[in-house]
């Protein structure tokens, strides 16, 4: 006899993959040094590889960033460029993009796959420590 797991806990479990290969996994072994530089409340949004398929500041291939699972964002200039960002204790990112943030009050800006992804993120206040 075979055991199903209950309708709850499969839809949690794709919802965990599914968020994994879109660059919200948990990233446990990222957790920010003593010397993070962190930002509490800062405006966290998302973007897709479906609105910019092209490179991003550093050269990184959008499209493929994702396909390959990397974790990327834009952030504003506070933030060097090559920089990991966490969000929240648990997500990390590669700072591998520049945009107009600054003027527009967002801290960091995270590639997703879809814009669908994208618009579901949403806005976010978040706590953003960063490294070098």
């Amino acid at each position: 006899m075979t055991r199903r797991l209950p309708r709850h806990l499969a839809i949690l479990l794709i919802v965990a993959s599914v968020s994994a290969s879109v660059g919200l996994g948990d990233a446990a072994a990222n957790h920010a040094p003593e010397d993070a530089v962190c930002i509490p409340g800062a405006v966290v949004t998302a973007y897709s590889a479906e609105q910019y398929p092209g490179r991003t500041s550093d050269g990184t291939i959008t499209v493929q960033a994702v396909r390959d699972g990397q974790y990327i964002a834009a952030a504003s200039y506070r933030i060097p460029m090559g920089a990991t960002v966490e969000l929240d204790n648990h997500l990390a990112y590669r700072v591998a993009d520049r945009g107009l943030l600054d003027e527009h009050g967002i801290t960091v800006d995270v590639l997703m796959a879809t814009t669908a992804e994208a618009r579901q993120w949403g806005a976010r206040r978040m706590t953003v420590c960063w490294w070098m």
